[in-house]
């Protein structure tokens, strides 16, 4: 049954948990052994009954079973449950539903009967909106904003994508992969909150996540890639630069999501495809140049909706020779910087003219999301590779029976995940790497080992509690203690309310400043309010984002990076930390200075001097410059150098995306009720529709 309308208490908005959430929260769900039986059973996942209890028993287990401690909703307004606001009030529910947030449950549900040894503790139901969720993940993702750094170990200059105004320990790779983190420990005192925050303040940061590369020190959040240059997300790549978020690519530059592909130019969500330039939604295809949603084609120019064709103009089919004239034609005028922004300018109307499909998916089935491939069975998510049975959730590959997540590859069983590899029945977690880490809890920065809670910065470790080893029996028994005494809501280190057991961090414990991270891509500011430091009254404001509507309260903004406090219009002001300027770059006097409007227009007319200059972006007049790897691809390809910072670059990618949002609309063709990620400014088609209109 669908719970309505319950109030988010950041942004104020109401939000829905429906069916399949509440069975996702069932699977998802942590088993411990009971309180009783400690002594007698080994917690194993393999004690589980395969796929939680194909048993012949169903039934309500009653309270006095010991699987789960209950709350009761009060009957009416007035009743205060024990979170201490008015339930009834803020949750619409029939007569049949008896409790909120631990939830009865069925012994076929659970595979626990009432004589188990084990024991679910059930996650609660968010009081946090997806949107508001997902913002706290973000707040905790910097992909493409570096310092330069000294690492605090060895004293070497180092690229990090932390600063050292933000209060951290900075070590450069080496030294972090020699440090011994489990010798920075802290006590549990009952106090969940100020005890990891001390440990966080502890652990040293390592500069950036990369492992296994190549020539390639100048990426984040990538491995194995070989000759890359500022990548971001991806893994297996090689000769590649400027990219978001790809596996196994070659000599690529400014894409978002390429797969299993090489020589691709700006474009986004490329499938198994060669030599492809400007172009969205393309799988199995080659030599395409300016084209929107097309399968197994090869030389088209102009090209939309369509499958299986070659020789195409403008969606029309050409003699060899033709479409050769035409390409040709194109080819030439695409060396010109000037010409290409006509060309680009008249495809930008060629696909306006076409309807949008409600949701660009390859080879799903019942789902509802947009961007995703060879997928089953999810809610309300994008970007995504071969998984099964997810809600909320972007950017994934191989991934199965999750909640909330971000950024992760190869798990299952996960929930609240910000960024991850191999990870397999973990619950809130930031930034795993490589090496498995299975049955954790509430862990950053973790590079493979098991039953672990509150821990931040340990490499293959087990039955840790912020950071102390415990023997396997003592560690079972503290953390049901701990998970017990938390089942109730717990007062905000950042002085923001109450926050759930299973929640994720405060954004007061990021690393990041707001502004370095994707959370700002995705959520930006309205509005910067400055504050005087003592008295708090207001100095000054500044308009970010018109679009927007949420504010930034900075409080000393003499500061590089600032204490902060995010306004969402909810209950809630949300503490976070603000970058108050640009970071300085100190340009060498050697290095030549040039605005990207005095640009050579064409690439014949670029020498390889410009490898020695520093060029000012047109739109933000940040410097940037060009690489050998990179001019190489010009020259090959006929391009003309890029005017803006990649930076902007990719955040005009970001402006051609969907939505990370479902809208309900009307299909513009039959008329029926549809779901998209499109805003009503676009044209839309039902699935059907769109079909037939490009048959």
């Amino acid at each position: 049954m669908k719970i309505n309308n319950i109030h988010c208490r950041h942004c104020w908005k109401y939000f829905d948990i429906v069916d399949k959430e509440k069975e996702l929260y069932e699977k998802i769900s942590p088993v411990f052994k009971r309180p009783d039986f400690l002594k007698e059973t080994v917690l194993n996942w393999e004690n589980i009954p395969p796929n939680w209890g194909e048993t012949k028993r169903k039934g309500v287990i009653p309270a006095k079973a010991g699987i789960y401690e209950n709350e009761k909703i009060p009957s009416n307004d007035s009743e205060i449950s024990t979170r201490g606001y008015s339930l009834a009030s803020q949750f619409t529910l029939n007569s049949e539903w008896q409790f909120l947030d631990q939830r009865p449950v069925s012994f076929e549900e659970t595979g626990l009967d009432c004589e188990s040894k084990l024991k679910k503790y059930l996650i609660p139901y968010p009081t946090l909106c997806p949107e508001c969720r997902q913002r706290l993940r973000l707040a905790f993702r910097n992909e493409r904003k570096f310092y330069n750094e000294i690492c605090n170990k060895c004293g070497k200059k180092e690229i990090s994508t932390i600063s050292k105004e933000s209060w951290r320990k900075i070590l450069c790779q080496k030294c972090y992969n020699e440090e011994d983190k489990g010798k920075y420990y802290e006590e549990y005192n009952g106090d969940f909150q100020s005890s990891l925050f001390n440990l966080f303040k502890k652990v040293p940061y390592k500069s950036k996540l990369i492992m296994n590369m190549e020539n390639s020190e100048y990426c984040n959040q990538e491995s194995d890639d070989k000759n890359c240059y500022l990548n971001t997300g991806g893994h297996f790549n090689e000769n590649s630069l400027y990219n978001t978020f790809s596996l196994y690519w070659k000599y690529t530059i400014d894409n978002y999501w390429v797969f299993q592909s090489e020589n691709i130019y700006e474009c986004i969500n490329i499938f198994e495809s060669s030599s492809v330039f400007f172009s969205e939604f393309v799988e199995k295809s080659f030599n395409v140049f300016f084209s929107f949603d097309i399968k197994w084609c090869q030389n088209v120019l102009f090209w939309y909706g369509q499958k299986n064709k070659q020789y195409v103009y403008k969606n029309k089919i050409l003699s060899k020779e033709e479409w050769q004239e035409k390409h040709k034609i194109i080819k030439t005028k695409m060396k010109s910087y000037k010409w290409l922004q006509e060309i680009l300018k008249e495809y930008d109307d060629f696909i306006q003219a076409f309807p949008k499909k409600n949701f660009y998916n390859i080879n799903c089935e019942n789902v509802i999301g947009n961007e995703n491939k060879n997928i089953k069975k999810w809610l309300y998510c994008n970007s995504w590779e071969e998984w099964e049975n997810i809600i909320y959730g972007n950017i994934f590959a191989w991934v199965s029976n999750s909640m909330d997540i971000e950024s992760s590859w190869w798990g299952e069983r996960m929930y609240n995940i910000a960024s991850s590899m191999r990870l397999n029945n973990c619950i809130v977690w930031s930034h795993c790497f490589w090496w498995e880490v299975r049955d954790s809890f509430y862990i950053y920065f973790i590079n493979g080992g098991n039953n672990l809670l509150w821990c931040f910065g340990l490499e293959n470790k087990s039955y840790h509690i912020l950071n102390k080893a415990y023997s396997k029996e003592e560690w079972e028994s503290l953390a049901i203690k701990i998970i017990q005494s938390l089942s109730s809501p717990q007062p905000s280190l950042a002085g923001e309310g109450v926050r759930e057991w299973w929640e994720f961090f405060d954004m007061s414990f990021s690393p990041f400043p707001y502004n370095d991270t994707v959370a700002m891509e995705y959520f930006p500011i309205q509005k910067l309010v400055y504050l005087e430091e003592k008295t708090k009254k207001i100095i000054r404001e500044e308009i970010l984002d018109k679009n927007w509507k949420w504010t930034v309260y900075i409080l000393d903004e003499k500061k590089f990076i600032s204490e902060a406090f995010l306004d969402v219009w909810g209950q809630e002001k949300i503490k976070i930390s603000w970058r108050t300027r640009e970071n300085e770059i100190n340009i060498p006097e050697w290095i030549e200075v040039i605005q990207a409007k005095n640009l050579p227009d064409t690439i014949d007319e670029v020498s390889e001097d410009i490898l020695k200059k520093a060029i000012i972006c047109e739109k933000t007049n940040r410097p940037f410059r060009i690489v050998k790897m990179e001019l190489d691809f010009y020259k090959k390809y006929g391009l003309p150098l890029p005017r803006l910072h990649h930076d902007q670059r990719h955040i005009q990618r970001l402006q051609k995306k969907s939505w990370r949002k479902i809208f309900e609309r009307i299909c513009d063709k039959c008329k029926k009720a549809i779901q998209t990620t499109y805003k009503d400014s676009f044209l839309i088609y039902c699935e059907e529709c769109y079909e037939k209109e490009f048959e």
